[in-house]
């Protein structure tokens, strides 16, 4: 078998027994919810964006204990990380709270050695989302800094 054909059938195996997932019951229904895991690839370095979630259609009945705290999304979603990676060392980058407001990881774009991490916290305004960049260092990562959505679009884009 391929080098890459065997870690992808490992990868699925292990997605699709998903035997950490968190459960509820619902009409004498198990719902379980599903771990989706995206990797943006930036030369020397990767950002893991990992999300665990109900099926959108019992968003309604997910139990309080699975809920996430000041996050206005939907109540589907019960957790959403970040992670920087390199050099096989792996790094939680945290969520954001602002106010009363807490801001999960959605998406990531690099260049170069710069990065940046999208936000979202639930709704459709211009507050609902921030974009905080990172700079790749020798010892680490840089101390993060907001920047804007036009930011976002004329460097990363």
């Amino acid at each position: 078998m391929h080098k890459y054909s065997f870690i992808v059938f490992i990868l699925a195996i292990f997605l699709s027994s998903n035997t950490l997932a968190a459960e509820f019951e619902y009409r004498g229904k198990k719902i379980k919810s599903s771990i989706k895991s995206d990797c943006i690839s930036c030369g020397g370095y990767q950002i893991h964006i990992e999300s665990e979630k109900f099926p959108l259609k019992y968003e309604q009945h997910v139990p309080e204990k699975f809920r996430i705290d000041n996050f206005y999304g939907s109540n589907s979603l019960i957790s959403r990380k970040a992670y920087f990676i390199k050099n096989k060392e792996k790094f939680e980058i945290e969520h954001v709270i602002i106010g009363n407001r807490k801001y999960l990881p959605t998406k990531a774009r690099c260049k170069g050695n710069d990065f940046v991490v999208m936000y979202w916290s639930g709704g459709n305004c211009k507050e609902s989302e921030l974009f905080v960049e990172f700079r790749v260092e020798e010892d680490g990562l840089s101390k993060p800094r907001f920047v804007s959505y036009e930011f976002v679009c004329d460097k990363y884009n």
